[in-house]
């Protein structure tokens, strides 16, 4: 899982929540997979909050989240959401490089 393309993320801020149902295998999985890219950019400022829907449905439901797993950019704005367990990590590397430009 690796790109040719991979975004530049040491020059600016992250921050992105991803949103979980529990212990569900979806759910662990994008946890994983977040941590994974994590490590890839740990020198770049990258803040994770996990929201677990079972424990706060009414942050999810603030955010218009009714499917799971679900990560959202907070900063950079313009932001955005990708959903579903984050295996695909070009296409989660391509996400970040359409945010961060």
């Amino acid at each position: 899982m690796t790109s040719n393309n991979d975004p530049n993320l040491g020059k600016q801020r992250w921050v992105v929540r991803l949103f979980v149902t529990g212990d569900a295998p979806n759910s662990r999985i994008a946890k994983d997979n977040l941590k994974r890219l994590r490590a890839r950019y740990g020198d770049c400022p990258f803040e994770i909050e996990i929201i677990d829907i079972n424990q706060d449905a009414q942050t999810a439901l603030d955010h218009c989240i009714f499917m799971t797993p679900a990560l959202q950019i907070v900063e950079p704005k313009p932001g955005g959401f990708i959903f579903g367990n984050l295996s695909d990590e070009d296409k989660v590397l391509q996400f970040f490089m359409m945010r961060g430009e």
